[in-house]
């Protein structure tokens, strides 16, 4: 997967917009689209403030259901991580390899992270696919 073109993006609220910046949803939307043909919900609708971490848990209940669980073993470029910030999943990233992920967070800019970092390794909440994208 070419993912450099992806580092450094902006953050930004609710992004949706890489030229103007991103949020974690934003992100992993934008390269399952350019990267992978995925063309998945924005959700944007789902919640007003990314960084409000009750109404992103909210989003995340309601539409989990389209995605498909993947074990860690089957895990590969494309497939989406959900991770626990303050104990809730609030936060996703998209996978680069089975072991790297492309992520943004409010307060800095896109970066690639391994999963396995002390940061992260206990974060993970799990891994899924979109039901129509089938695996990249």
């Amino acid at each position: 997967m070419c993912y450099e073109k992806y580092i450094g993006i902006d953050y930004l609220k609710n992004g949706r917009d890489a030229s103007v910046g991103l949020d974690c949803w934003g992100l992993v939307r934008t390269v399952l689209l350019e990267v992978f043909g995925a063309k998945v919900p924005s959700y944007a609708e789902d919640y007003t403030d990314s960084g409000n971490w009750k109404e992103t848990l909210e989003a995340v209940k309601k539409n989990i259901w389209e995605w498909q669980d993947i074990p860690l073993e089957e895990v590969g470029a494309g497939d989406v991580v959900l991770l626990k910030i303050k104990g809730n999943p609030i936060h996703t990233g998209i996978m680069i390899d089975g072991i790297r992920m492309l992520h943004i967070m409010k307060g800095m800019n896109s970066v690639v992270d391994r999963i396995d970092s002390p940061i992260w390794n206990r974060r993970i909440m799990g891994f899924y696919r979109y039901e129509e994208h089938g695996h990249a």
